[in-house]
């Protein structure tokens, strides 16, 4: 038994409650169950919150149940998922905008980039004056 739907049900969770607490829709947790597709790094992170299992456990690479604390390793890599799937939903949400959309987003970020170089250098001359 596919081990997400095997803590769904020893949780007794219906896919739509389990859905609602992981952030997800129905059938996202419908194809983690029959294997169709798999959980993100942070859908994993939020399932062992709410089941209060280990990652491993989770991902069925362990049969000790665990307690939910990340490993130092698993902080990273869901650090490093987060940031991916950050990018990946900006990039895709900037391939959407018309061209006057993308000049603006472009623009902000020009903006952005000077205000942090400004308060960089400010801050650094303030540190060397001291």
């Amino acid at each position: 038994m596919n081990r997400i739907l095997q803590l769904r049900k020893e949780a007794g969770l219906s896919q739509k409650k389990l859905a609602e607490y992981a952030g997800v829709n129905q059938t996202a947790v419908s194809q983690w169950e029959t294997g169709k597709t798999e959980p993100s790094a942070i859908s994993v992170f939020e399932l062992c919150g709410i089941f209060d299992v280990s990652f491993d456990y989770v991902l069925g690479r362990s049969d000790i149940r665990g307690r939910f604390n990340m490993t130092d390793e698993e902080k990273e890599i869901l650090a490093l998922s987060l940031i991916y799937e950050m990018n990946q939903e900006h990039f895709e949400a900037y391939q959407k905008l018309d061209q006057h959309g993308k000049d603006v987003v472009d623009a902000v970020t020009r903006l952005e980039l000077r205000r942090i170089k400004y308060e960089r250098e400010c801050a650094n001359a303030e540190t060397q004056a001291e």
